[in-house]
């Protein structure tokens, strides 16, 4: 009886720590609903035909970077993206560069910067995926 109960007690023993392993980890985690709090704040990146977030406010005067996570290329253009319509009730829209930014991510581990000096929000796309989109809030 007294190795069944010192077995339990290691076995409980043993779980307690987990779970306040996992919980020590989880608090070390930056919430994306606070970007600005976190030290990678200003930055997107590209994964699964995706730009992550989507939507993000960064101060007036800062550096955001991209960085592509996929194995293939993507752009960074800003302007409206494309509207792909829906099938028998629109017709597709073409995306809109505005020429603020255009940059070309050349696969994983590739990377692209723009720096925004001036207040207000800036749509952008990937002009070889439509659908891929983005939003910046600058303020």
């Amino acid at each position: 009886m007294h190795a069944r109960r010192t077995t339990l007690t290691a076995l409980a023993l043993a779980a307690t720590l987990a779970i306040a392993a996992c919980s020590s980890d989880r608090a070390d985690v930056p919430s994306e609903a606070t970007p600005s709090s976190s030290a990678g704040a200003n930055a997107v990146s590209i994964a699964s035909f995706a730009f992550t977030p989507h939507e993000l406010e960064i101060p007036v005067g800062s550096e955001l970077v991209w960085s592509n996570e996929d194995a293939i290329t993507h752009t960074v253009t800003s302007g409206v993206p494309s509207d792909l319509g829906v099938p028998g009730v629109s017709d597709p829209q073409a995306a809109q560069p505005d020429g603020r930014f255009d940059e070309e991510l050349d696969g994983a581990g590739t990377t692209a910067s723009v720096t925004f000096d001036e207040a207000g929000t800036f749509t952008y796309y990937c002009d070889i995926h439509p659908g891929m989109s983005g939003v910046i809030h600058v303020t």
